[in-house]
């Protein structure tokens, strides 16, 4: 009886067709759900990546008194009670185009950066002169001054062209000054990188933060407000209009003397874990929302503006700022 009823359910055209039309219908349903794929990064990964050597290019090296490739490695002098991380999730495309990146970092509930401490100078290396003579003045070429000159260009653009193309032809200066054209200090006075005179400059530490908050660096964030006086409308601009090598200009000039009266910094293991961390919400660099999730007696809290709830399941992956807090009180 059953096999008959199922044999001709599956041959009867009528009862074929609604089987069709459902099929069909869960199949439209299946494609037309949004699925979010990110790409999966650990955030030991980041960690390995803060710590690896970095490559410095015209770097004026006291010791020999020239310009130099040099080679940084950032380490920890101190650890805070309280950890900040910033995860760079805004960042400028190749166009010079702000964008976020969409992405997922496993943030572990605790981390242990003990090995990022350092320890002094290591054995084999000399510490650089505290002082040293200016850097030597640059020769400018005056077969390539005289031939951008003659095709228009300003003076001071030139000296700049020259100075970040080495002097290396005529060809790469004018590509040079093609690509720059547009700078507000084109054809402003030249001052060759480190013989400025330092002066006291404090930042406007607001505009600062806001423009970090986009993504950039904070050597760069105070180099563009300098340079426009603290104006974070001229500074953004400044600083999106800028290539790498005006902003290293820039950040020679915004380096402070160095003070004997250093101050003094709480110390302790570099074992943390994680207290509170932010937000953005959207697709963009520019528009969103920022949430906030605390943890408060071992439960998670989300803060969204006015509203605050029990938040069951956190988005600790997808977050930008993060904090965290010292397991141990212990001071070294």
């Amino acid at each position: 009886m059953y096999c008959y009823e199922y044999h001709e359910f599956l041959i009867d055209p009528f009862k074929l067709k609604i089987i069709k039309q459902q099929i069909f219908i869960c199949v439209l349903f299946v494609f037309s759900v949004s699925i979010v794929v990110r790409p999966q990064i650990k955030f030991a990964s980041c960690l390995n990546s803060f710590g690896q050597p970095e490559v410095i290019e015209q770097f004026f090296n006291a010791a020999l008194n020239q310009r130099t490739t040099a080679e940084k490695i950032t380490r920890f002098a101190s650890f805070p009670d309280y950890l900040m991380i910033h995860l760079k999730k805004f960042t400028l495309r190749e166009d010079w185009v702000p964008i976020k990146l969409d992405v997922s970092v496993d943030m572990p509930e605790e981390i242990n950066i003990e090995y990022l401490r350092g320890n002094g100078p290591q054995e084999g290396e000399n510490l650089l002169p505290e002082t040293s003579d200016a850097p030597p003045a640059f020769v400018f070429d005056e077969n390539i001054m005289s031939e951008l000159t003659n095709m228009g260009f300003p003076p001071e653009a030139c000296k700049r062209a020259i100075f970040f193309t080495k002097n290396k032809s005529l060809n790469d200066a004018t590509n040079w000054l093609m690509e720059h054209i547009s700078d507000p200090d084109f054809s402003s006075p030249f001052e060759q990188p480190g013989t400025e005179i330092n002066s006291e400059f404090l930042p406007n530490e607001e505009a600062a933060a806001m423009i970090m908050s986009m993504g950039f660096e904070r050597n760069h964030v105070i180099a563009a407000l300098k340079a426009t006086e603290n104006n974070l409308d001229r500074a953004l601009d400044w600083i999106m209009s800028h290539g790498p090598e005006e902003i290293f200009t820039a950040e020679l000039t915004t380096e402070q003397p160095a003070k004997n009266n250093k101050p003094a910094f709480r110390d302790g293991k570099g074992i943390y874990k994680l207290l509170a961390f932010v937000s953005h919400m959207g697709s963009s660099s520019t528009v969103g929302h920022y949430v906030c999730h605390i943890k408060k007696e071992e439960r998670w809290v989300i803060f969204n503006d006015e509203k605050v709830a029990v938040s069951q399941n956190p988005p600790t992956d997808l977050g930008y700022l993060y904090v965290y807090k010292r397991v141990s009180n212990d001071q070294i």
